[in-house]
């Protein structure tokens, strides 16, 4: 069987304050669901602009990074990115698929040798060292040490093609911020 992961709001705040439970429209499940439709969400960061970026692994073809957008009245909620109905901006082997509705990726790479196989998500540069990155949001794949990066301003209208900007010496596992804007790779 086959689940559907989802991004959900914590309530830091006492039992029964309501505190950060602000959550999404009456078409998702509970008001702390944020966004549904995920394979395996691997790493998620919210930019300085209040943007939430998720690398979403795929399950055999296909790996994605997803972005939920600040507005006015705080982050979007209630999209579905199209798991398991579609894996990127694909349909899934023998499923029909209507897409109706469904969130498409910012930026896909499918499966290879030395393309990867496992998506690991990253944050947005604001760092100064790399000016050819500032603004574009850096990830990576945990398979082949691929640090990848996207504009920031990619949409699933125009899916991002991911520049290879560097390599791990091994895996990649995850990104770290420093406060001056600078990013490390574990």
């Amino acid at each position: 069987m086959l689940f559907r992961s989802s991004i959900v709001r914590l309530d830091p705040g006492p039992a029964g304050s309501g505190a950060g439970r602000t959550g999404g429209p009456a078409t998702v499940a509970a008001p702390q669901v944020i966004a549904t439709g995920f394979r395996n969400p691997w790493r998620i960061s919210f930019d300085a602009a209040g943007d939430l970026w998720v690398g979403d692994v795929g399950a055999s073809d296909w790996e994605e990074v997803d972005v939920l957008w600040a507005g006015p009245v705080g982050l979007e909620a209630g999209a579905d990115f199209g798991w398991p109905i579609e894996e990127g901006a694909h349909c899934l082997a023998g499923i029909v698929c209507p897409s109706e509705g469904l969130r498409g990726p910012v930026a896909e790479y499918g499966h290879g040798p030395g393309t990867g196989c496992a998506v690991v998500g990253g944050a947005v540069y604001r760092g100064f060292r790399v000016p050819a990155l500032r603004g574009d949001y850096v990830f990576g794949d945990y398979c082949t040490g691929r640090i990848l990066a996207i504009p920031a301003d990619a949409s699933a209208n125009a899916p991002a093609t991911p520049l290879e900007v560097g390599r791990s010496v091994g895996g990649v596992a995850g990104f770290g911020v420093a406060p001056d804007g600078e990013l490390y790779v574990a």
